[in-house]
């Protein structure tokens, strides 16, 4: 037998650019959604964001390219 218990969960529908607002549906249709890159982490001691603070960062491929791209090392599949 299985117990369940009733919860309420937030499920995200779409992704935001942080940098230029650009949109992808996470429905399964956009394709684009792929390529969004997502950044999210805890400062560490004496980091530069602040012992503990928070850092996300939602980010399309096309900014990721403009902001790093002659850093970022691709390979093919």
């Amino acid at each position: 037998m299985k117990k369940f218990e009733d919860s309420t969960v937030q499920i995200p529908t779409t992704l935001l650019c942080d940098c230029c607002g650009r949109e992808a549906t996470l429905d399964g249709s956009d394709l684009e959604a792929q390529a969004f890159v997502s950044l999210d982490f805890v400062g560490g001691y004496n980091s530069i964001f602040g012992d503990g603070a928070q850092v996300s960062l939602d980010i399309c491929q096309y900014c990721l390219n403009e902001k790093l791209g002659t850093w970022l090392k691709t390979s093919k599949p």
